[in-house]
């Protein structure tokens, strides 16, 4: 197990990548909190400590007030442990680190070299990211998804496929496996990021639309909101899914683009309330497509 920030930086270049700013990665500590009585005497507050960066030489960042049972996952652990599990990275195409600068939280996303071209101006990405903070704004967690290249439109939440692929998550007490958990997120992605590959043939299957009305009554979406979807400009193909139904151009995909645009760009629910629609959506055009 990796045990410090020097160790990580050694095993990233053992295993031949180029993971930038890694060495900025801070020692999170935590200490008790401590208040003072009328009588000037200081006391710990029960139940409670502090954490905070250290990032050497004096410059310590306070971060937040966590439970005794907090469960304290260091960042350059929580690295080192995918690293470790993951080994090949001969897939990996792209990474992209980043700790914010109090050093409370950290992202590192892993693009795949190989996309899914589901037309070909349309190629999807699939990427990991590991996601870990130390303040309590959210606990360690790994996701799988896919990056659509010519719009950024990060589809991390709205298919089934990915939302179904995310770790547990491991601040919930004091005792946690984290090299069990990064195991099992491994096998997971292993066995499940191929059947991304269901988009291509989105990509070849007509749709019309009674058909695709149908879809969004599956879906149980308002009117108002069929509506927006139907008339929202596709990112990719300049025209709207009512041009392209008119025109008997438009593709299952245009369908689900469509319908994941609305979601993630135009929809004002809430997070919980995009995933649940988003497997709605996803678990419904796979049903129209086998059919």
């Amino acid at each position: 197990m990796i045990e410090n920030v020097k160790q990580l930086v050694e095993l990233s270049k053992d295993l031949g990548l180029n993971i930038a700013g890694l060495e900025m990665i801070p020692e999170i500590k935590m200490s008790p909190i401590l208040f003072e009585n009328e009588e000037d005497e200081l006391f710990e507050a029960e139940g409670w400590k502090m954490t905070y960066s250290d990032f050497g030489k004096g410059d310590i960042i306070p971060l937040a007030k966590v439970s005794d049972s907090y469960a304290l996952v260091q960042h350059y652990e929580a690295i080192g442990q995918v690293l470790e599990t993951f080994e090949d990275f001969s897939e990996i195409d792209t990474f992209n680190f980043n700790v914010t600068d109090d050093g409370g939280r950290i992202f590192l996303e892993m693009l795949l070299k190989e996309g899914i071209e589901v037309t070909p101006e349309d190629i999807i990405y699939p990427k990991t990211t590991l996601v870990n903070s130390v303040d309590a704004s959210k606990r360690f967690s790994l996701l799988w998804g896919a990056l659509r290249k010519m719009c950024e439109n990060a589809m991390m939440a709205p298919d089934s496929r990915i939302s179904g692929g995310i770790a547990n998550k491991l601040h919930r007490s004091g005792t946690l496996n984290l090299a069990e958990e990064v195991q099992k997120f491994k096998d997971t992605w292993q066995s499940s990021k191929g059947t991304l590959n269901t988009w291509k043939e989105y990509g070849k299957r007509n749709l019309k639309e009674p058909e695709f009305l149908e879809i969004m009554e599956k879906v149980n979406i308002s009117e108002k909101q069929v509506e927006s979807v139907i008339n929202t400009t596709l990112i990719m193909e300049g025209d709207s899914l009512s041009d392209r139904l008119k025109k008997d151009k438009a593709t299952l995909w245009d369908g689900y683009n469509a319908s994941t645009q609305f979601l993630t760009h135009e929809s004002k629910t809430n997070e919980g309330s995009k995933i649940e629609m988003g497997r709605k959506i996803s678990n419904t055009f796979d049903k129209i497509l086998i059919s």
